[in-house]
């Protein structure tokens, strides 16, 4: 932390599982404080090459345009900066002074008598030109979103703009395009938002954002994403979409939409597509646990009398305890299985499902299996299934160089170099994640606890560099004997 120190920063680097150690060629990170000595921070980073990470503590970082701009185009270090720390808080008060003014409020709480003539203007209606559009544009275009809803013509016009102009806007207007498609039409909404899925569907908050404008319309969404021709072919962020969708409509339970979802199902009795697999999948891991009221049916659902589609015994119980109908206790307790969960380890294994896709999948696969030149499979790998520390702390610091697992060694570049550390994920997600791990896709290894990862990660607070699988293995050894004394 340089040039001087400051606590603030130093608690904050320290909170995160880092080390504040004086600059040495074994410094990995540089928080600068100075922000009117760009040059300074230049003949640091020469000194030093080995520093990785660099971060500016300010939104704005004009000051270092000149040493940003040729930094550009090199692999390292990694720039960061306080971008959009303000935007939201600004952005308000930017929406509160407008209305004020607007609405004349200087005149008004100055008044001592009631007037006879009414005061201010509506902002529903007017044209809102805003000049700039960093951060806090953005976000006081969010702001702005209620006003623009009222009005028809405008709407229209915004429409038809984003339908002709989505797809040359950078990512951050994406986002932004995503987070407020649900003011639009609702068809135009779903062919705005399919694209950006298609474009952007592997980005875990491109995502969050297509969902939070899908309120009531996420099986409408859904119909639409499976009529295109461009989802009929599978593809990892596609699967995860699907599965989002799925799960949004069951927490939903809304009984017509729920049966809609059993007779696509079983739409194509010749194959079980990828697609009926995530809808299948996301319908299985999203049961509510909380006893909510069956939706009645006249008979079983088919799917569960499909046994040559090999689906888990779990899951099929899963789906059935979504539905009723005459007969259903002789049915279902062919599938009854014995599960090593209880119902709150359940609900954390649904949970761990939706985090695994949104951070893990893109790697290791929707289907535990590994992606050839990305990651290794986690299906009856020992890393998975055997000690529950070793694989907390591989996702808490990341792991490098080969790895053997069920006798095979991976390793670049068949799988990636280097699997990133996750500590920045709390511990209830890092749980729910190893939970569902060990216990997917075949896998019986129970639950892991919450406590486990908590403690975990604060005896291996201040590492920051992955490990090996050399190096792990030792370091449990070592701590197994330690703690045996």
């Amino acid at each position: 932390v340089l040039p001087e120190p400051r606590d603030i920063f130093v608690d904050a680097v320290h909170a995160a599982g880092g080390v504040v150690a004086p600059l040495s060629n074994e410094t990995r990170g540089l928080i600068w404080l100075s922000s009117d000595d760009p040059g300074a921070l230049v003949a640091t980073l020469e000194s030093y090459p080995g520093i990785e990470w660099v971060q500016l503590p300010w939104a704005g970082v004009d000051a270092f345009a000149e040493v940003l701009r040729p930094a550009a185009a090199r692999p390292k270090p990694l720039w960061t900066s306080a971008k959009g720390a303000y935007s939201q808080p600004v952005a308000e008060h930017a929406l509160l002074l407008s209305l004020a003014l607007l609405r004349e409020l200087p005149v008004s709480v100055r008044a001592t008598s009631w007037s006879q003539v009414a005061l201010g203007r509506s902002l529903f209606g007017l044209e809102v030109v805003i000049v700039g559009a960093g951060g806090i544009a953005l976000e006081l275009i969010r702001l702005l979103e209620p006003f623009v809803r009222e009005n028809k013509e405008v709407r229209a016009a915004l429409e038809q703009k984003l339908l002709q102009e989505w797809d040359k806007a950078p990512i951050e207007q994406i986002l932004q395009m995503a987070l407020t498609a649900k003011t639009l039409e609702p068809k135009v909404a779903q062919q705005l938002l399919a694209g950006i899925a298609e474009r952007y569907g592997n980005s875990p908050l491109i995502r969050d954002a297509i969902l939070s404008s899908l309120q009531d319309q996420e099986y409408a969404f859904l119909q639409h994403l499976l009529k295109l021709p461009s989802w009929q072919t599978h593809q990892p962020a596609r699967e995860i979409i699907l599965e989002m969708l799925t799960s949004a409509i069951v927490r939903k339970h809304a009984p017509a939409e729920l049966t809609a979802l059993l007779t696509l199902l079983d739409e194509d009795k010749e194959t079980f597509g990828w697609q009926q697999k995530a809808v299948f999948t996301g319908m299985s891991v999203s049961v509510n646990k909380n006893k909510v009221k069956p939706v009645q049916l006249r008979s079983a659902p088919a799917i569960l009398s499909r046994p040559d589609l090999g689906l888990a015994a779990s899951r099929l119980n899963a789906v059935a305890s979504l539905f009723d109908w005459p007969g259903r206790a002789a049915v279902t307790s062919k599938l009854q299985k014995q599960n090593l969960l209880n119902e709150e380890q359940q609900q954390q294994f649904a949970s761990g499902r939706q985090h695994y896709l949104s951070t893990c999948a893109g790697c290791h696969g929707t289907d535990g299996a590994g992606l050839n030149r990305f990651a290794p499979p986690l299906i009856g790998s020992e890393w998975v299934l055997g000690d529950e520390k070793r694989l907390a702390l591989i996702l808490l610091h990341g792991m490098e160089g080969p790895v053997q697992i069920a006798g095979k060694i991976y390793d670049a570049p068949e799988i990636l170099p280097v699997m990133p550390a996750h500590s920045t994920m709390d511990d209830a997600a890092i749980t729910a994640i190893l939970t569902y791990i060990r216990n997917e896709w075949g896998n019986q290894a129970g639950a892991v606890s919450r406590r486990l990862v908590g403690m975990t990660r604060i005896t291996s607070q201040g590492r920051v560099m992955p490990w090996t699988a050399a190096e792990l293995n030792q370091h449990i050894q070592n701590t197994k004997l330690v703690e045996g004394k």
